[in-house]
């Protein structure tokens, strides 16, 4: 098993980071309740749909944070989906949102075992 790529795509001008072993928190500190967290993912061809992070081979994935944990999966690839290819791979983009009525620093945290 094992992961293509994964990336973060940031959706905020202002975004800090902090970085230790196995995990990865992201802070959008001018952010707000409509901030979204946005991750791609190139997994191994091995399992070609993905609806979770359960569903990335390879890593295990865990989200916690402010923003919700369960994110929009959408696929975009050569032959359909919701955008073209990166670098003439197929991907997933996985969006976390916040709450409604959130109100504070929107923050997402992603730990890999």
């Amino acid at each position: 098993d094992n992961i293509g790529w994964l990336s973060l795509r940031p959706t905020e001008a202002h975004v800090l980071m902090e970085v230790s072993p196995k995990k990865l928190k992201v802070t959008y500190p001018e952010g707000t309740s409509s901030s979204v967290f946005t991750f791609v993912a190139s997994p191994s061809l091995a399992k070609r749909d993905v609806q979770s992070w359960a569903d990335i081979q390879g890593i295990s994935i865990s989200v916690s944070g402010n923003a919700n944990p369960v994110p929009k999966v959408t696929f975009a690839g050569r032959y359909g989906g919701s955008g073209s290819p990166i670098y003439d791979h197929n991907y997933w983009s996985l969006v976390h949102t916040m709450p409604a009525g959130f109100e504070g620093t929107p923050e997402i945290i992603i730990e890999f075992e």
